[in-house]
């Protein structure tokens, strides 16, 4: 992936992460990221604030081990 030794504690990071979201968590936060772009970009039909904070929670929690 091109990280330095310094920033390879990041894949451990996404490795747990996948193992707990199994691949439709992570189908699912895909879609959210899509969104959020779509959004950020002026392309989705609401301007609601929504999509960006559910994607931050949504990666919080993934992270978190929720």
């Amino acid at each position: 992936m091109g990280l330095s030794p310094r920033q390879g504690f990041l894949l451990d990071g996404y490795d747990r992460a996948l193992n707990r979201l199994k691949p439709s968590g992570v189908q699912r936060l895909l879609g959210l990221l899509g969104q959020t772009d779509r959004d950020l970009k002026g392309m989705a039909l609401s301007g609601s604030p929504t999509p960006l904070a559910s994607l931050t929670l949504s990666l919080s929690w993934a992270f978190a081990g929720r």
